[in-house]
């Protein structure tokens, strides 16, 4: 499903970089890439390609919403994650 939504979503991606690097935005974007977002778009565009032999519109849809959603690259947006130590194994699994 992934790489289904990285195909559809690729042309789409390269547009909204050509444009904010050419506008006066401080920092550039990419799309949105969210499992809410652009994995269930391709869910539903899937059923109406192969089903209902629906291809252009479905797609042109897909175009519309990913291009109406950008998201923002701020750089150094890192943050470490907490270890958590592991637990011991429970007595009730011990070997006899």
């Amino acid at each position: 499903m992934m790489t289904t939504t990285a195909v559809l979503a690729f042309p789409v991606e390269e547009k909204i970089k050509t444009e904010c690097n050419n506008s006066a935005r401080k920092h550039p974007c990419k799309i949105n890439r969210t499992d809410a977002l652009s994995i269930s778009m391709v869910k539903e565009i899937i059923s109406k390609v192969y089903i209902q032999r629906i291809i252009q519109p479905a797609i042109e849809a897909f175009d519309k919403i990913l291009k109406a959603t950008p998201e923002i690259v701020r750089p150094n947006r890192k943050f470490p994650r907490k270890k958590i130590k592991k637990k011991p194994p429970s007595m009730n699994y011990k070997q006899l």
